[in-house]
């Protein structure tokens, strides 16, 4: 997201934007995929298509919610996932912060194709031992976790 002195934000954008500049770096989406979908849309340019049919947009995340949105929704996928990492700066189409379930966290939804030039990072999303979902080594260098937070 970038910042449009003539546009009104919410107070999620600002919160978002806040977070950007405290962090003074560029705002990185993750979305886990489908790993069969990731490659069919490599050759079409453009991904994304079977959830804007479904749910009017493509679901993302931040680094800090990855793994609690993985391991409340995604577990039960048994086919491989990716986790790929979105540089918002390079985005075709509008990110929307919006609230969703019970929980009080704004996500970011995707309306519109995700273009693939937009994706600067792809990596396995793998689970542990019982099941749940872990943080990739390879993505440690867009967070400031420092460490993995894949169970010993």
């Amino acid at each position: 997201m970038s910042f449009n002195k003539s546009r009104k934000y919410k107070n999620e954008d600002v919160n978002h934007l806040m977070l950007m500049i405290e962090r003074e770096m560029k705002m990185i989406l993750l979305h886990a995929a489908k790993e069969k979908q990731w490659n069919e849309s490599l050759v079409k340019g453009y991904y994304g298509d079977f959830s804007i049919t479904k749910d009017g947009f493509i679901h993302c995340s931040t680094i800090e919610n990855i793994l609690d949105v993985a391991n409340d929704n995604l577990k039960k996928i048994e086919e491989p996932l990716l986790l790929l990492c979105i540089d918002t700066d390079l985005l075709e189409a509008e990110i929307k912060w919006e609230k969703r379930g019970d929980k009080e966290i704004s996500f970011p939804h995707l309306y519109g194709l995700l273009n693939i030039n937009a994706v600067i990072d792809v990596t396995s999303f793998l689970k542990d031992k019982n099941g749940g979902f872990y943080f990739p080594d390879a993505f440690l260098k867009y967070t400031t976790l420092g460490v993995s937070q894949m169970p010993q």
